[in-house]
């Protein structure tokens, strides 16, 4: 048994913060039925307007592995009446269109709520559904700017850097899925369904949290560049050998710099008075660290992680996506799955991080062709 199954989730969103929340419940079970006008979701055929060439979606086909896939045109009030009758049956409906062509089209909360009062209706919602913005959809790159993300992932020039790979949106559907699963528990214990507003604007904030709060107590401005403003050379990003990049965290540094400077062979600079203490270090760190990047030049990083590991200095490699699949804890963990689908074979895709012990989840199958289930669910509610 999966954690959601026997819940119906209603699935009326486009591109990536609201399909990618509808999927992590489909993973875990829940029945979910992505709702596309006829022309379908533009999600589809993002990456052909995007002058991108491949022959597989991944990015709407990560964003709605798990669905059953269903046409109506809500505007017109014979399909309307479908949504009705399928909402009367349903656990949760999801949605990130604005919010006033929701209330348009009467499929706002207060609509649905009269054919169901249980229903949880949750709004991924660009900015909240407050304020001078409220209801409006978001996008992931202003979202970025507007939160203040990419302001402070500069690079060493102080030259703003997008973080990519939809950031925002994908905080913002954790904390839709998130929402929707408080929703229901409340729901299971008082009987009553609700509105649940997570907005994209919302979830990067919640990835900022640590600066909010440093600049909320000290009034001072976080660093721009946290790479061009290290203090200390335990703490930063090292080429090897092999063209590869080594990463370093050591936040005790005067307890472990004498093990470091005899790994990568500078024993005789572990109490030079230059850079025999962290305040030492951080005075004279523009001379120290040209000396540790040529050290690190004359191994490859598998020999210099295995050397760390060692001595618990803390290390990691820095992945890239040739390497990610391949690490010994995304592969134990599964936190990419192979999944085979009958059109594009087998293909990689993440799976949740979520992993409950006896009743795990799964990716059933990639995203539905359009309109893939519509005579098989229309069917049912005859």
């Amino acid at each position: 048994m999966k954690p959601l199954e026997g819940y119906l989730v209603l699935d009326w969103t486009i591109y990536h913060q609201g399909p990618l929340a509808a999927a992590h419940l489909a993973d875990m079970g829940a029945e979910v039925i992505k709702i596309e006008p006829p022309e379908g979701d533009p999600g589809r055929d993002l990456l052909e307007k995007m002058g991108i060439d491949s022959p597989f979606n991944y990015y709407f086909h990560s964003n709605n592995r798990g669905k059953k896939g269903i046409i109506l045109d809500l505007v017109s009030k014979e399909d309307k009446q479908l949504l009705y009758k399928l909402v009367e049956g349903s656990d949760v409906f999801i949605t990130n269109y604005p919010y006033r062509e929701v209330k348009d089209l009467e499929v706002d909360y207060e609509t649905l709520t009269k054919y169901n009062s249980r229903l949880i209706y949750t709004v991924c919602s660009g900015y909240g559904l407050e304020g001078p913005e409220g209801g409006r959809s978001g996008d992931d790159l202003i979202v970025q700017a507007r939160s203040g993300a990419m302001r402070y992932s500069s690079d060493v020039n102080d030259t703003p850097t997008a973080i990519g790979a939809g950031f925002s949106e994908a905080i913002g559907a954790i904390t839709a899925a998130y929402g929707t699963l408080l929703a229901l528990y409340i729901r299971e214990r008082t009987g009553v369904g609700q509105l649940v507003d997570s907005s994209m604007f919302g979830g990067a904030l919640e990835a900022m949290r640590e600066w909010i709060s440093f600049y909320g107590s000290s009034r001072k401005p976080p660093p721009i560049s946290v790479l061009g403003t290290t203090s200390s050379p335990l703490w930063y990003f090292y080429r090897c050998k092999d063209d590869k990049w080594v990463t370093l965290s050591v936040l005790q540094p005067d307890k472990f710099w004498p093990d470091f400077c005899e790994v990568i062979g500078i024993a005789h600079l572990a109490d030079d008075p230059k850079y025999v203490n962290a305040d030492a270090r951080r005075n004279n760190l523009n001379d120290l660290l040209p000396i540790i990047k040529q050290q690190m030049l004359a191994k490859p990083r598998e020999e210099w992680l295995k050397l760390f590991a060692q001595r618990n200095i803390a290390a990691s490699p820095l992945n890239d996506m040739s390497t990610l699949p391949e690490d010994e804890q995304v592969k134990a963990n599964e936190y990419i799955v192979e999944v085979t689908d009958d059109k594009h074979g087998k293909v990689n895709m993440p799976f949740s991080v979520v992993k409950p012990g006896k009743t795990p989840g799964a990716i059933t199958t990639l995203a539905p062709d359009l309109g893939e289930h519509t005579d098989e669910i229309l069917n049912s509610l005859k």
